[in-house]
């Protein structure tokens, strides 16, 4: 049994990406407690479910290795390591164009599009069937031989690094990307974060994922160079270590850690302030360095890559022969084109009878998806000639058209729970409603007497505000307890908190100088430091809620544009030293110390507090509004440099600009319809403000303190 599940999860994930995967050995090696395979090529669609035009040129996985824990599988941790995980990519050739495979990757991409879909209605719906505990093992609650693995599962990964060659997308340039990353460990510990076996007594599950030296390089490659796409495996391992320090780095080597701990609580949690997962990403220091010749190419990679995915959607209309001689078959290619941008994988009915056929197909179709999905998971209980019917809907449609039939199919089983009304009257009755109950269940600590005796009533019990809406909330929880709300993502009040945490931060804007007579030197032009970065996210899905908070400690611009400028410090906190305000004004001309604040630095906000500070709640909390949005910020000294922002400007807009009049004039046009089309929004928005609209009204709460820039 236990080689039937390791060959299974071999075969149906790591057989996806592998070519020559060989289970039928597993029998012995498990035996002695450990599976290996080594040097596995990768195919070379593996990315096609990915849904980008890239494809593997070359690749390799040095070694899978599974250690099976065969006399403590209960008890003792798996690992899995995954060691020398080497990928060079690169873009569709059009050239090697192969319609047959094309389309069985597209009908594969589509097919794993519908899967999740239904997974994620099942895992939605189901609070306790086979397919929702499977499909979310790792949110299962309970302590079972798979929750024991699952626990107590580690995950070593060494030696990755992937590359991407471009020589295609922008013609004339040829470049390389690479990401690279020394190890990444995911291993169970204790509360204190110290690695070790998880213990369940504790009531909570604790993941330590430890990455180190993850960087992204961008190197430009010379026309005629040598790329590594043809290289052997032993080659590219050999090109891979000799190359690692000659790189052009955007992102330097970094490393981060992740604390995730889970409840394990098998009641829900009603607790705002416990949520069912907590995760917590922490970087210390995150250097970015981008030339404009990297932005530029960045840029152009994005855009030819976009041209490529167009080009492949509409490359089954094209004619295999020349225009000179063939017009009408390249007249009918552009309208295939033409009809495909408009309608999609959606085959139009020509005729009545064409347009019936198809509606009668929707409406097999939904009654055998309505069949499967009232069926046990993973069996389909059909007929030979309802599995034809099935696939050749499946082949025939579109992702969008079955997409909506199999929605169809799922309202119709089971629809969605009212969303409740959050409005401000909503929400004021109910807690009226409330109130008139709550004096009679909390005014007596214990059953009144029969007596008339007034001396042995009991007393009233006092409840602060905070905690007579704290039983209000509770009590509507428990009266809100139905089976949609009782699946795994709904059943507690915070499913999940997620925190990303960067202390300090670099952005390093280069320019590169004339290959000619610089030799390609880059120059420092513009810098960006940060401090601080937090980012939150609470997700909610039991209220259809969620909190969004972000926070900026302090953020510095300098200039290295203008030499020996007076101030080279663009944008700083006020209460920094580098500030020009922080600066004594005996050290400046007299006609700029004129310009300076002379107002004593006692007035300044505490240097502690964060810079900024943004909190966005969607259908708050202890709250009768729909939006809350709360925005703090510290005041800015901002020093206006025309070199510096011109400059600055350009960089970002030169690689989007083109030189094509008629490709100006149309976005020339388009800006001039968005604009009126905004236009009349704002009037019809004005209107709804000014009339009112019961109906549709959204309550807002806002808060803003904001200082303005010095």
């Amino acid at each position: 049994m236990l080689e039937r599940l390791i060959a299974w999860v071999l075969n149906n994930y790591l057989g996806k990406y592998v070519e020559n995967l060989n289970t039928d050995q597993l029998s012995v090696a498990l035996l002695q407690g450990a599976v290996e395979l080594e040097n596995l090529p990768l195919k070379k669609n593996a990315l096609r479910q990915v849904g980008i035009p890239v494809e593997i040129k070359s690749g390799y996985i040095g070694k899978v290795k599974l250690q099976v824990p065969v006399s403590q599988f209960r008890s003792a941790p798996w690992v899995i390591c995954i060691e020398q995980l080497y990928v060079v990519a690169g873009p569709v050739s059009m050239a090697q164009w192969d319609e047959e495979l094309e389309e069985k990757a597209a009908q594969e991409y589509k097919i794993m599009l519908l899967d999740a879909l239904e997974a994620r209605w099942r895992t939605e719906t189901e609070s306790a069937c086979y397919y929702s505990s499977s499909y979310s093992s790792w949110l299962s609650y309970g302590t079972s031989f798979m929750t024991n693995i699952v626990e107590n599962l580690q995950l070593n990964i060494t030696d990755v690094h992937i590359r991407y060659e471009d020589e295609l997308t922008v013609p004339g340039s040829m470049f390389a990307m690479g990401i690279a990353i020394d190890s990444l460990e995911a291993q169970s510990c204790d509360d204190q974060w110290v690695p070790g076996l998880s213990k369940s007594d504790l009531g909570h599950s604790f993941k330590l994922v430890q990455m180190n030296k993850l960087s992204i390089y961008w190197d430009s490659l010379d026309q005629g160079g040598n790329l590594w796409n043809n290289l052997s495996n032993a080659e590219l391992a050999a090109r891979i270590k000799q190359e690692s320090k000659g790189h052009n780095y955007i992102l330097s080597p970094v490393s981060a850690h992740a604390h995730l701990k889970k409840n394990l609580s098998e009641q829900p949690i009603r607790s705002k302030s416990q949520p069912r997962i907590f995760c917590d990403l922490h970087l210390d220091n995150v250097p970015l360095h981008v030339t404009d010749l990297q932005y530029s190419q960045i840029v152009g990679c994005l855009k030819g890559l976009k041209r490529l995915q167009k080009s492949q959607q509409y490359q089954k209309f094209r004619p295999a022969c020349p225009v000179r001689g063939n017009a009408r078959l390249w007249w009918q290619y552009a309208f295939h084109c033409c009809q495909y941008a408009r309608n999609g994988d959606m085959v139009v009915a020509k005729n009545w009878q064409q347009c019936l056929k198809r509606g009668r197909d929707n409406v097999k179709y939904v009654e055998l998806y309505c069949k499967i999905l009232n069926g046990q998971p993973g069996y389909v209980n059909l007929s030979v000639d309802e599995k034809q019917v099935k696939e050749d809907m499946e082949s025939d449609r579109g992702y969008e058209e079955l997409k909506t039939l199999r929605e169809t199919a799922m309202f119709r089983l089971r629809p969605p729970a009212p969303v409740p009304n959050s409005n401000a009257s909503g929400q004021v009755e109910a807690r009226s409603v409330l109130a008139g109950w709550l004096p009679a269940w909390t005014w007596y600590a214990t059953p009144p007497p029969q007596s008339g005796d007034s001396s042995t009533r009991p007393q009233p019990l006092s409840l602060s505000a905070e905690e007579r809406e704290t039983l209000a909330d509770e009590i509507k929880d428990a009266l809100a307890d139905t089976v949609e709300n009782n699946t795994l993502l709904r059943r507690d009040t915070v499913f999940g908190q997620f925190n990303f945490t960067i202390v300090t931060g670099t952005v390093k804007l280069y320019s590169v100088g004339d290959v000619e007579q610089e030799g390609n030197a880059k120059k420092l032009m513009m810098e960006l430091n940060f401090c601080n970065v937090k980012l939150g996210y609470e997700s909610r899905p039991r209220t259809s809620s969620h909190k969004i908070s972000v926070a900026v400690g302090a953020v510095s611009l300098y200039d290295h544009c203008s030499p020996d400028s007076v101030f080279p410090v663009l944008i700083s906190p006020q209460n920094s030293e580098e500030a020009p305000s922080g600066k004594p004004t005996r050290t400046l001309p007299p006609g700029l110390a004129r310009l300076l604040p002379q107002s004593p630095s006692s007035s300044l906000p505490p240097p502690s507090s964060p810079l900024f500070h943004l909190v966005y709640e969607f259908r708050p909390f202890h709250s009768a509004c729909d939006y809350r949005l709360h925005i703090e910020s510290q005041s800015l000294d901002v020093v206006y440099n025309p070199v510096a922002t011109r400059w600055l400007i350009d960089f970002f807009t030169k690689p989007h600009q083109t030189r094509d009049d008629d490709l100006r004039e149309a976005a020339r046009q388009g800006y001039a319809t968005m604009k009126y089309k905004t236009k009349q929004r704002l009037l019809r928005n004005w209107d709804h403000i000014a009339h009112g609209n019961m109906s549709n009204k959204k309550v807002w709460d806002l808060e803003f303190n904001i200082s303005a820039p010095q």
